[in-house]
């Protein structure tokens, strides 16, 4: 959205109808609302939005977390709560319990208030949380990252959808000047809280809001900054399609959880689409999306890439390395990626008939037999017992295994390996990936 006209009614409502409509018909949305202004803009707005169709919209949740870090947190919930009833909204108060660390209390401070407003929603049945980021905390974010050293997703900005601590958020307003959010609060006659840490220079992102007025009156301004963010957004999109169709084509990935490729294969793709080919092979074999560092992806990715001419063929010197918690190594003329067994082993577990289980999200166990069976990890197998177990030849080193389960019947007879069934009453299999990508690289 671009502006929000107070002077024109239906205008504004066209626009918030344009930009609530991915939610328009979710049972119930959350509202993160702290009582700062750009919060209870939001909370204003979508209960205009709400209000104009009540039976076919979203049932509103508001949410505001008191971290016990200021005296007026305290209060500034109560108000919320207050604003809340009297527009005739659930609201909840969550306090963040507990010491304190000393250090980073801003980055555990976010994670907490996720995971108390997480743990809230799924008692109220809310699958989306609605928070008030605006136009200008998007360019502060993109110049943020710009400082760390992201890439093209980091540089793309904040996501309007995306996952935080489990919890899927939605930023309607990201792209919308805080002007517009502060008018509607006007316009209601209610004054937004003050939050002291807002202008404490010892946090990072004060620090660039008092630059981000410097950069302005040089012309690199918001809506320039949030301009670039968009062009990269297209560009990591593209990228990513690419990338994910190269997976497709040279990337095998079998029963036991491992990705392999030629390197004849790979030494063809352009090298950032190599690096996210890795990247997904990472993500793949482990059942996370655990963010791997740029940096330490490119360091891999040289040293493997690394290709000298010999007899007119790439080759490549290297041999292996961990990373994300997989195994990168090279096992002939592929490269080949599995998840790492880890210092401490999966603990046992017994799974009873008619039962399924997901393990390490990884692979799903399902025991359709007469008798429980147990799962165990890091069972040890010579290649020559493992095919002749499975009739195939593994085609990985067989220290792959010692990251996936085996179900055993009560005589220690190996009824399956991984996503390999051998008896007719198991169903193993692969999990399909379970969680989404990461996008703030």
């Amino acid at each position: 959205m671009k502006n929000l006209p107070d002077s024109c009614c239906g205008s504004r409502s066209a626009q918030l109808e344009k930009l609530l409509e991915p939610v328009a018909y979710v049972p119930a949305l959350g509202l993160a609302v702290s009582g700062g202004t750009d919060s209870l803009g939001m909370l204003l707005l979508v209960h205009d939005w709400q209000s104009r169709a009540p039976t076919d919209r979203p049932e509103l949740f508001v949410y505001s977390v008191d971290h016990r870090l200021r005296e007026a947190s305290a209060g500034e919930c109560a108000e919320v709560a207050r604003v809340s009833a009297k527009l005739k909204l659930a609201h909840r108060t969550l306090c963040w319990e507990g010491e304190k660390p000393e250090s980073g209390i801003q980055e555990a401070a976010r994670k907490n208030r996720y995971r108390l407003i997480g743990q809230a929603m799924a008692k109220d049945g809310v699958s989306i949380l609605l928070t008030a980021h605006h136009r200008n905390d998007q360019a502060e974010t993109i110049l943020m990252r710009m400082a760390h050293g992201s890439g093209i997703g980091g540089l793309a900005g904040m996501r309007t959808f995306s996952q935080i601590e489990g919890v899927r958020v939605f930023r309607p307003f990201v792209n919308t000047p805080p002007e517009q959010l502060a008018s509607r609060v006007e316009q209601s006659g209610l004054t937004g809280a003050a939050d002291s840490s807002n202008a404490d220079m010892a946090y990072e992102r004060t620090r660039w809001r008092k630059v981000m007025a410097q950069f302005s009156s040089a012309g690199l301004t918001a809506d320039r900054l949030v301009r670039l963010g968009h062009r990269l957004e297209r560009g990591e999109r593209a990228l990513e399609q690419v990338a994910r169709k190269s997976f497709a084509q040279i990337v095998t990935l079998d029963h036991f959880g491992v990705a392999g490729a030629e390197f004849s294969a790979l030494f063809v793709l352009a090298l950032e689409i190599r690096m996210r080919v890795l990247e997904q092979m990472i993500y793949r074999v482990t059942g996370s999306r655990k963010p791997v560092g740029l940096a330490a992806l490119e360091r891999l990715a040289a040293e493997i890439f690394a290709a000298n001419e010999e007899n007119g063929k790439n080759r490549s010197g290297f041999s292996g390395r961990t990373l994300g918690g997989a195994q990168v190594v090279r096992f002939g003329q592929r490269l080949v990626v599995f998840a790492e067994a880890g210092r401490t082993r999966e603990p046992d577990r017994t799974l009873a008939v008619e039962r399924e289980t997901v393990w390490k999200q990884r692979f799903v166990i399902r025991n359709r037999g007469n008798d429980q069976v147990q799962i165990r990890s890091g069972v040890k197998i010579s290649r020559a017992g493992f095919c002749r177990i499975s009739g195939e030849n593994f085609p990985a080193p067989m220290s792959a295994l010692r990251a996936v389960p085996f179900v055993l019947d009560r005589s220690n007879i190996i009824l399956g390996i991984g996503g390999r069934s051998f008896c007719p009453d198991l169903d193993c299999e692969l999990a399909p990936e379970l969680v989404e990508p990461y996008q703030n690289r």
